[in-house]
């Protein structure tokens, strides 16, 4: 009796190993159709938009009115030479707004690149903070982490920042890595605070790798008394649990008006790679 007892025991407990085993690899496969499924649906909503764009490239105006008439938080679109950034900048009633929301308006775990709600919607203020996730396949801004490998910092220092008036350069000038709680980098409206000289050590501070002709750029510019307007690039690093990516950037505020660059950027074009 009693081996009949450890038989159905021994029996049972097989069975039940085998089921654990039937839903272990149930659940794994749905979680990668449901990953796919995440993946896809972030990758047709881009499509759609790069067609947008593409479509409307050379007329802003009408790419915006596109834009906006799927989203009118839609203000900008950022495009980062020799990596997948190419995407719609939005900014929401706060930074929760686009984390897991897509421009249509949809859940989405990948949510969408926005700028930090504190922020002017025009790039009008010294310092703007742009925010996405940092998503396997280069998706979202994860080639923000791209510019930590120093090769590929020095070989690609180049961005467009399209606005309604038209395509703004953008140059880089530095790459960190900086904990989510830095009240420099994460609150915008304390550059309005800084002086000339503080907001070029700010750029340099904490830096692994800096662009010299980005540099002399902003320092000519700022010691020209001319309005700076600098754009960062965050996303999620793996360095810590809270560690973020940054890249910061220099916008041309007049490349778009007048379809030539600021005359510091003009000036540095012939000087600053000697």
């Amino acid at each position: 009796m009693r081996r009949k007892i450890i038989r159905f025991c021994h029996g049972l407990l097989t069975a039940v190993e085998l089921l654990l085993m039937i839903a272990a690899l149930v659940y794994a496969g749905y979680s990668l159709w449901d990953n796919r499924q995440v993946y896809d649906q972030v990758e047709n909503v881009t499509r759609d938009l790069r067609e947008i764009k593409a479509l409307n490239g050379d007329d802003p105006l009408s790419l915006f009115d596109q834009l906006r008439f799927i989203n009118p938080d839609v203000h900008a679109w950022i495009t980062m030479e020799g990596t997948s950034i190419d995407y719609p900048v939005l900014k929401g009633k706060n930074n929760f707004t686009y984390i897991d929301t897509d421009v249509y308006g949809n859940f989405a775990m990948l949510g969408s690149i926005f700028m930090d709600y504190h922020n002017s919607a025009d790039f009008r203020d010294i310092y703007t903070v742009l925010l996405g996730h940092n998503i396997s396949g280069h998706r979202m801004f994860s080639d923000v982490n791209l510019y930590k490998d120093e090769a590929f910092f020095r070989q690609h220092t180049t961005g467009i920042l399209t606005l309604a008036d038209g395509d703004h350069d953008l140059m880089t000038l530095s790459c960190m890595v900086t904990s989510a709680g830095n009240s420099l980098i994460f609150f915008p409206k304390n550059w309005d605070y800084l002086t000339p000289a503080q907001i070029y050590e700010s750029v340099l501070e904490g830096a692994m790798h800096l662009n010299p002709e980005g540099l002399r750029l902003l320092k000519a510019m700022l010691d020209a008394g001319t309005d700076v307007h600098i754009v960062a690039l965050s996303t999620c690093s793996t360095e810590y649990s809270d560690a973020r990516t940054i890249l910061l950037t220099l916008m041309d505020p007049m490349s778009a008006k007048a379809s030539i660059q600021h005359p510091a950027f003009a000036l540095c074009a012939g000087e600053c790679l000697e």
